[in-house]
């Protein structure tokens, strides 16, 4: 028994299974529609007849908040199924229940439960089991009948790759599901870690976003890990929407756009490639984040989202005060016989902002300069010497603080509000400029998160010194201090500057 065990094809067999199942599903289909009259429905008729409607279309796909008053009066359908159930709170599941005399509840109490509604939060319910803030329809059905209830589990799983789904069965459901997959990529779980430093930013409007994260994401991850897959079949999930929305912000450039999408929207779907963000970092107020990113349901979601690869992307120290996040990095260490973390080289000059950084910063921090007030500022007043210095460059030289109305010939062009702006000493952070002409080639500022980004009121400034030197024609830089790979950035900068003035001179033009 053992030998013949061993050699049968449970792949082809399965593999047969499936396509004997399809042609079984399509003969019945055939039969049933192939003497059929075909008939045109329109939204006021398939009410009208509504029995010839159902014959001929007997699986209805609909919401749970639109079923009801997509039926005639007084219809029922036998049956009623509600898929992904643990998302559905019991006023969309209680509408929907009126429609049916049977019904088929598909869940999982392991994945993310519903949002309950704001309006509805303080409703007060007959009994524990209808509590709306705590179930969705299938934990209520649970509490209210218990081991009465039939249930059964699907078992087994044909979407993951076995390493990716293991962790799920390990951590989740207790050893119980039977992978019916195998393994056809190396290392399909992988752990990559940003270098040192404090990355995550909390938002003044609410939220939290990690810049840092993305640009690894962007420069490294899917470089390195996605050669030769659709973009179509990636995704990047997050437990919070500015960061999502900043991933996909990142690529928005592309013409086949990376789907960037928060954990609770990703529910019920997948990608052959999935690339989590965690965002939080080992600060105190990056640990008020914990609860919320290493809640069990959102990262059984996340992980069982990835289908062939799964690439955890992650602060440094890997979040080490986590329970569930700590078990994934674990477990993708022993599946990967030790190894598993890759070390981010995507480092900022501004990381020297830290107490901790990067060994890669040591050679810059012991040349800062210490000449300027602010260190962010000394910092990058450091490295456009070191750049300045360079071949190309040499012709360069940069001041400091400059006044903005010092750079324009006339004001001529400004509207009144930036002619009062200019009139109060506006400045730009650098100036570099021609040291054989004197003439400005290139504005620079340096933004600071707190003072900047997370500031209406500076921001608005920021917007009129960017419309001032646009109407000039004076190229700006902004080196956001949340950013990465500032020295490339200003090299790259100082020579499409050097070709924009190249144009102007071609073209005669007066800016």
């Amino acid at each position: 028994m053992d030998d013949e065990l061993s050699r049968a094809d449970f792949t082809g067999l399965s593999d047969e299974h499936r396509r004997l199942s399809i042609q079984t599903l399509y003969a019945g289909l055939g039969a049933r529609y192939r003497e059929l009259e075909s008939t045109i429905y329109d939204a006021r008729g398939y009410r009208q007849s509504f029995a010839k409607f159902a014959a001929d279309y007997p699986v209805l796909l609909s919401t749970c908040h639109s079923l009801r008053r997509n039926l005639p009066s007084g219809q029922l359908l036998d049956y009623l199924i509600i898929d992904e159930a643990s998302q559905v709170d019991l006023l969309a599941a209680g509408a929907a229940l009126s429609s049916c005399r049977n019904l088929v509840v598909v869940g999982d109490l392991q994945q993310l439960p519903h949002i309950a509604n704001d309006a509805a939060r303080d409703t007060v319910a007959p009994l524990p089991a209808y509590d709306y803030n705590k179930h969705s329809i299938l934990s209520s059905l649970r509490a209210l009948y218990q081991e009465q209830l039939a249930s059964t589990l699907l078992r087994e799983h044909y979407r993951c790759e076995p390493a990716i789904i293991g962790f799920c069965n390990k951590s989740f459901y207790q050893g119980r599901l039977v992978p019916f997959t195998q393994s056809e990529v190396e290392r399909p779980m992988i752990v990559w870690r940003t270098a040192e430093g404090n990355h995550m930013r909390q938002h003044q409007g609410g939220g939290r976003s990690n810049q840092r994260e993305v640009d690894v994401i962007v420069n490294e991850v899917i470089p390195q890990n996605c050669a030769g897959v659709s973009r179509t079949d990636i995704g990047v999930v997050t437990p919070y929407r500015r960061q999502a929305n900043k991933v996909t912000h990142a690529f928005v450039e592309e013409i086949e756009k990376i789907d960037a999408d928060t954990v609770h929207k990703y529910q019920g779907r997948q990608k052959d490639v999935m690339v989590m963000t965690t965002v939080l970092d080992e600060t105190w107020r990056g640990q008020t984040g914990l609860q919320f990113v290493d809640d069990p349901h959102l990262i059984n979601v996340a992980v069982s989202r990835a289908a062939k690869k799964f690439i955890l992307v992650t602060n440094h120290d890997l979040l080490s005060k986590s329970r569930h996040i700590r078990d994934l990095i674990d477990y993708i260490g022993y599946q990967d016989l030790g190894g598993g973390v890759s070390d981010s080289e995507v480092v900022s000059i501004f990381d020297l902002l830290y107490r901790r950084y990067s060994e890669r910063l040591g050679s810059l921090a012991a040349r800062l300069r210490n000449e300027l007030k602010y260190r962010s500022e000394d910092i990058a007043w450091t490295v456009l010497h070191d750049v300045l210095g360079e071949s190309p460059y040499r012709h360069l030289a940069v001041s400091s603080q400059v006044l903005v109305r010092n750079l324009l010939a006339d004001v001529e062009r400004l509207t009144p509000r930036q002619a009062s702006y200019v009139a109060h000493r506006a400045s730009v952070d650098f100036v570099v400029y021609n040291r054989v002409s004197n003439r400005p080639l290139l504005a620079i500022e340096v933004d600071g998160f707190a003072y900047h980004k997370n500031n209406p009121a500076q921001l608005e400034r920021d917007s009129l010194k960017n419309e001032i030197l646009h109407a000039y024609g004076l190229p700006l830089l902004r080196l956001p201090t949340t950013g990465s790979g500032e020295e490339q950035k200003i090299r790259t900068a100082l020579d499409q500057a050097d070709a924009h003035w190249v144009q102007v001179a071609t073209q005669g033009s007066d800016l």
